[in-house]
């Protein structure tokens, strides 16, 4: 018989182990960030954003993620037809209402009302010591949108953890149903009550997207990060709801009225390519982020942004992140404020403002503090300013006394939450 010091132990460490075991095997917290975003933009549209996120290591070392997002979107859009010196009436989307515009102000729709809400989901596994994988999807939806989307990524490291290579393929796939169904490209906007010159009921598009990154520690305060994407579009890239005005260019007391509205149309595929790179540094009191990015497709809408920020840590236990954002963006190769009436149409041409060339600034400053452990929040606010050619070259007559792309002021206000459940 084993003595009794030799037998306690054993018992005590079985009871060890179980106890062990016991602690190993209780579910992990969920990690959750709540979040809630809302802007204003001058004289246009306003949104609420709200957006909840978890995460949990499951049992087996893997981590389950879940995220859930609904935004509310109203106000005055612009539609892309020009200023006029007179008031100006549009047919809305369903064909059976109208809105008018005031003389020298930017056409917008002003009965624009959108929401969208969307789910998605994603589990992140080890594989080894080196290498881990994951799996994501998504599903968007709208009242005039549907989409879905499936991702998945690899990550591997090396030179002792402080090298880092990801690669992930993300797939996507919409449908799009108009309110009023599908306009005809280049069809001529019919007086509320008559037939619109539209076609399907809904059209389709996908999305193929690759990346590769590169996250390399550079010393103990610092690192770098490098991230190549290339993504593939094709399918219904129009907007069904924006518009371009026609311009009378042959009559000398009429030169640059409006004559009428016709539907935009845009490429059926577009080929992007973002490089990106981040680097950061830990200084004693903060840290340093910096970030360029420089886009570029195959509509020539190439753009140029610089990134900055420091968030500053007090003593007192919160800390302060100031930012700013300068963006730079061409216009796409058939971009047009307008098109000339009575002319052959080109093969495409939009006035959407987005697809236009303007200067975008982005200021921000951001407050946060620790609650606990693992409690913590923020809140912050941001102020855009967006500049484009107010005054064309091309434009002629009374465009010429109109501001054909008015500056645009937007206040974002964010905040969030994040906690251990």
């Amino acid at each position: 018989m084993k003595p009794i010091a030799t037998r306690l132990s054993a018992a005590t460490g079985l009871l060890l182990g179980v106890s062990n075991l016991s602690a190993e095997s209780r579910p992990q917290p969920w990690i959750i960030d709540m979040g809630a975003m809302t802007y204003a933009e001058e004289g246009r549209n306003t949104g609420v954003e709200l957006t909840a996120r978890g995460k949990r290591e499951l049992d087996d070392g893997s981590e389950f993620g879940l995220a859930a997002e609904i935004d509310v979107i109203t106000g005055a859009t612009p539609n892309g037809a020009t200023p006029s010196n007179t008031v100006q009436t549009f047919t809305q989307s369903s064909g059976n209402g109208a809105y008018t515009v005031e003389a020298n102000e930017l056409p917008a729709d002003d009965t624009h009302m959108d929401t969208r809400m969307a789910l998605s989901a994603s589990l992140k596994q080890r594989d080894n010591e080196r290498l881990s994988t994951d799996i994501n999807g998504h599903l968007s939806m709208e009242f005039d949108y549907l989409s879905f989307g499936l991702g998945g990524g690899a990550t591997l490291e090396l030179n002792d953890g402080n090298t880092e290579l990801g690669a992930a393929v993300n797939l996507q796939y919409d449908m799009v149903h108009p309110v009023g169904n599908v306009p005809v490209a280049f069809g001529v906007m019919q007086p509320a009550g008559r037939q619109q010159p539209r076609r399907d009921g809904s059209v389709t598009k996908n999305v193929d997207e690759l990346s590769l990154g590169l996250v390399q520690v550079i010393d103990r305060r610092s690192l770098l990060q490098l991230k190549l994407t290339t993504s593939h579009m094709r399918g219904y890239l129009t907007d069904p709801y924006k518009l371009l005005s026609l311009i009378d260019h042959a009559n000398p007391a009429t030169l640059g009225a409006t004559t009428g509205y016709v539907f935009e149309r845009r490429p059926d595929s577009r080929r992007m390519k973002i490089v990106y790179v981040a680097y950061k540094y830990h200084f004693d009191s903060g840290i340093l982020d910096l970030g360029l990015r420089d886009y570029r497709d195959s509509w020539n809408l190439n753009s140029h942004t610089v990134e900055f920020g420091y968030r500053l840590f007090r003593p007192e236990g919160y800390f302060l992140r100031p930012s700013l954002r300068l963006y730079r963006q061409q216009a796409a190769d058939f971009y047009r404020h307008s098109l000339v009436a009575n002319q052959p149409f080109p093969d495409y041409a939009s006035a959407d403002a987005r697809l236009a060339r303007f200067d975008g600034l982005t200021l921000g400053l951001e407050y946060g503090r620790a609650l606990g452990e693992q409690r913590r929040y923020s809140f912050g606010v941001e102020l855009y300013t967006q500049q484009g050619e107010d005054y064309p070259v091309d434009a002629v007559g009374i465009q010429r006394q109109q501001d054909l792309f008015p500056d645009l002021r937007t206040i974002v206000f964010k905040y969030l939450y994040s906690m251990a459940w």
